[in-house]
């Protein structure tokens, strides 16, 4: 059951990403309850990915868990900079701060975000084969649909 919550909030995440990225097509309004939608889906991930962050210091870093955790820190600190950076960027909240947080909100937010999407490609990336192996346990018609494609 939790391996279904984590692939359902993995591919929510990955939709609202695709669909923040559209803010011409969803306007000011969607875009930033999209982004706390996205926000909550980032928590139940790192929760759910708790017993990862119990092993951090636990056993030996090889340079590739150095380097998938190294990832993982710049990512969660990108999202949650984009996520600061959005609250000075908020038509609801832009009435509490003034122009120049609300200038400086916008480079950070743009900065950050561009830094997320390098990061996050790179943490799918790492853990796509092993993404694709679970939904395949979990679905008969998926892991079919993997059967016929090959």
């Amino acid at each position: 059951m939790r391996t279904k919550i984590k692939i359902v909030i993995d591919t929510g995440m990955i939709i609202l990403v695709l669909l923040q990225m559209a803010y011409h097509l969803v306007g000011d309004s969607l875009h930033e309850w999209l982004g706390i939608i996205l926000f909550v889906l980032l928590i139940l991930h790192n929760i759910l990915d708790r017993k990862w962050y119990s092993g951090l210091f636990k056993g030996k870093y090889t340079p590739i868990r150095f380097f998938h955790t190294a990832i993982n820190m710049l990512l969660l600190a990108s999202f949650l900079c984009v996520a600061v950076s959005a609250v000075f960027l908020s038509t609801t909240l832009s009435t509490l701060f003034n122009l120049k947080l609300a200038l400086l909100g916008r480079r950070m937010h743009m900065v950050f975000t561009a830094w997320s999407l390098i990061l996050m490609s790179v943490h799918v990336g790492l853990r796509w084969s092993r993404k694709i192996g679970a939904i395949k346990k979990q679905s008969q018609g998926v892991q079919y649909l993997f059967y016929i494609w090959g």
